[in-house]
């Protein structure tokens, strides 16, 4: 197990869901995690500005912005996302995961499908 905890970002304006990822990663045997939480694009946004991150964990669906568009504000077109990002959503369509993988995401989750082996 390496010594510094992977930093993870959850950008989630669910309270219940961003429990149950809290709870998945705190179950995790071989890594530890230091997560922090943001309820808006614009707050995700403005703490990887500020703080270095090993993954995002984004909904797609969020109360200011959708995740495409974070997507487009953390990397211009044509530039790699700048760290991992694992977009979530509630009602999975293809034509947005296939967008979402365009864009750069590592991973494009169903929320149902969710457990602790996903994350």
């Amino acid at each position: 197990m390496d010594d510094q905890p992977l930093r993870i970002l959850i950008v989630e304006d669910n309270p219940d869901d961003h429990r149950v990822y809290q709870r998945y990663l705190r179950a995790d045997p071989v890594h530890a995690y230091a997560v922090t939480a943001a309820e808006s694009g614009a707050e995700g946004l403005a703490e990887f500005a500020a703080n270095p991150l090993d993954c995002i964990l984004l909904d797609f669906n969020l109360p200011d912005l959708d995740g495409l568009e974070f997507l487009a504000d953390l990397a211009p077109e044509g530039q790699g996302l700048p760290v991992a990002v694992v977009m979530l959503t509630g009602q999975g369509g293809e034509r947005v995961a296939v967008e979402a993988m365009k864009r750069g995401v590592h991973d494009y989750l169903i929320k149902s499908e969710i457990d602790a082996k996903s994350m």
